[in-house]
Order: C-alpha cells, then structure tokens, then sequence
C-alpha cells in the first residue's frame, strides 16, 4: 500500500456547517458537507446570538494510488488490495475524535488549532490533534487535545494496553512519569500515584509519549504535560509484533 497523510481543515461559522477541503500537493478534493456536530437547544441559541467561528485541522489517509493516472477508474481499485477497509476504519476514528472535541469546545467560543503527525507508515500512526476555545471574557482559552495511534492496514485503533504484553507496563511507566515530574520540576495539582490504565498517549519514532490535560495533572501554564519514555526502555514489556517493536526492529 502506498498512502500519504493528507491536512483536512474544517471551517464553520454559527451554523455548524463546515466545509472540508483535502489537499495533497497539487491535487485537492474540495466538499461541503453539514457536520452533524449535535449541539444541544441551549449550545445552538447560544451560536445564534453569539457566532462561533470553527478553524481546526486534522489527518487523513489517502491512498496514493487513488488519485494516480494508472486508476482512473476508483471503481477498479481493489479494496483489499490497498487495505482501504483499515484506511477508512482509521480516518473515522480520526474524524470522529476530532469532531466531538469541536463539539464540546464549541459550547465555549469560538475554535480553532492544528494536528501534527508524529508517525506515518504503512503500518503504523500516531497523530494529534490540539484544539482551543474562547469567548470574551474568559480569562484565557480553553486547550484540549486528543491522539489517535492506529494500523491503517487493519483498521485496529490502538489503547495503552495494546502495546504491552501485561499489566506490568502501569508500574513501569508510572516510574518515568514519576521521574519526569522531578525532572521538569513541575508544580502538581494533585499527587501523582500512578498512570491510568488507559493514559493518553502518542507515539514517535523513538519514544512512547504520555500526556495529561490542561489543569489534569499540572497548573495552566504548564499546558499538555508531556513524557516521552524511550522505546528501547520498554522492549522487554512490549507485545510481540506490536507498534513498540515494529518502531524498534521494523516487524
């Protein structure tokens, strides 16, 4: 399979209808579609009165061989073939998460913010997206992000447990997490005793990533507190075959 993660921006403007735009280097695939975002009676007055404007990004997976001369019939692609039922499994994943976010925020303010793409292989991403609200007169905005790991090959969405091969990963990654916090010196909010079982986490090339909300571990002005954990580190707990060896060794 041959893919290219292509920046998918979402605009809107008191309605919640947005409008997607798809675009890969010189090819661009442009929709309008009506979002079904699902604001509440109270959360749709309040556009009404007050608009809210909706400018956020994020990923999706497309095959190249789609869009290449040698297809011109999308009818005569095989699905199997380019692993299109796991592309399409991950993209929803992907909007889905990124538009109940919107949602939320909205009841806020205005919205806005970006993705980043921190692996992108065949058989492997790790992405985030980060979104933000506001409405005068907040103090300050309102930050959250949200991550999705994935094989697009399978569609197989992946959870921190994935990763591992027992429950012994909580007890190992609580120890950097602990470390990292002294490391970084960062103030708490409440006593760290230990990762949840299902932590928020990406990944990157060389680190399995955890990360807390805003006001979740530490105070605003630490933001999205990060701790990348090296992946040779976790080798001897990592599932066989999964995306921690798969970085490591290229299973």
């Amino acid at each position: 399979m041959v893919a290219y993660i292509a920046r998918v921006a979402y605009t809107a403007r008191a309605g919640y209808t947005l409008k997607r735009r798809l675009a890969a280097g010189a090819a661009a695939l442009v929709l309008a579609l009506v979002v079904a975002v699902a604001p509440g009676p109270g959360a749709l007055a309040h556009a009404q009165a007050v608009p809210v404007e909706i400018q956020v990004t994020f990923p999706q997976i497309v095959p190249f061989d789609l869009w290449h001369d040698e297809f011109p019939d999308v009818e005569a692609v095989h699905h199997e073939a380019l692993h299109l039922d796991g592309i399409y499994a991950v993209n929803r994943a992907i909007r889905e998460r990124a538009l109940r976010i919107v949602s939320e925020l909205a009841e806020v303010g205005n919205v806005w913010g970006r993705h980043q793409v921190h692996v992108d292989l065949d058989h492997l991403i790790s992405v985030t997206m980060d979104y933000s609200a506001y409405m005068a007169p907040m103090a300050h905005p309102v930050h959250v992000r949200a991550s999705v790991t994935a094989d697009p090959r399978t569609g197989e969405i992946y959870a921190l447990p994935d990763l591992f091969v027992d429950e012994r990963y909580i007890d190992v990654l609580s120890h950097f997490v602990r470390e990292g916090i002294e490391a970084q010196d960062i103030p708490l909010l409440v006593e760290f005793t230990s990762i949840g079982p299902d932590q928020e986490f990406f990944l990157t090339r060389d680190a399995l990533v955890l990360y807390y909300q805003v006001y979740e571990l530490a105070p605003y002005a630490w933001g999205f507190p990060e701790f990348a954990i090296p992946l040779y580190e976790l080798e001897a707990i990592a599932a066989p075959g999964g995306p921690i060896l798969q970085l490591l060794y290229g299973e």
